[in-house]
């Protein structure tokens, strides 16, 4: 878990030097801004529970006050859906993941208003995404969380002006 405390340090200098605002109005981001949201997606996909479900607890709290971040992470959570040549405990947590990460009111409202990203979404999802890699056990509730998640963009989708 050291790679947490790692990017709970960084969220803690962070807050206390606005570090997220400057970089998102210059546009140049540092290289700890970088580590840290990288650190924090990839943990988000670990295989080990506890360290997943702490790091999404992070990841609400970035996605709540710094929204843009989960923007610059759609594309690599749809692609987290690709789980072909995965073991089973590395599938599901890639699921599990990348499910957490996208179910979220902005990105949701993102993938539904930009084309680009809703065609991948629907892509990656509809064909190419698998529950096969999974136990038997697992295979319905990923599918379920699959399920849900396409049930919320289409409904993200058809509310649009």
């Amino acid at each position: 878990c050291t790679m947490l405390e790692n990017v709970r340090m960084l969220l803690i200098k962070f807050k206390y030097e606005f570090t997220f605002e400057k970089a998102k109005k210059t546009g140049k981001h540092t290289v700890e801004y970088e580590t840290a949201l990288e650190t924090l997606f990839q943990a988000c996909l670990n295989e080990w529970a506890l360290t997943r479900k702490a790091a999404q607890s992070y990841a609400n709290v970035v996605f709540l006050r710094f929204p843009w971040f989960s923007r610059a992470k759609i594309k690599p959570s749809i692609d987290a859906f690709i789980v072909e040549n995965l073991s089973e405990e590395k599938a599901d947590a890639q699921l599990t993941g990348a499910s957490y990460l996208l179910r979220h009111q902005k990105p949701l409202m993102w993938i539904s208003t930009e084309w680009t990203l809703f065609d991948r979404f629907i892509r990656v999802l509809v064909l190419k995404a698998s529950v096969s890699p999974l136990a038997s056990s697992k295979q319905q509730s990923a599918s379920v969380r699959i399920r849900k998640l396409i049930v919320s963009i289409l409904y993200a989708w058809s509310v649009l002006p």
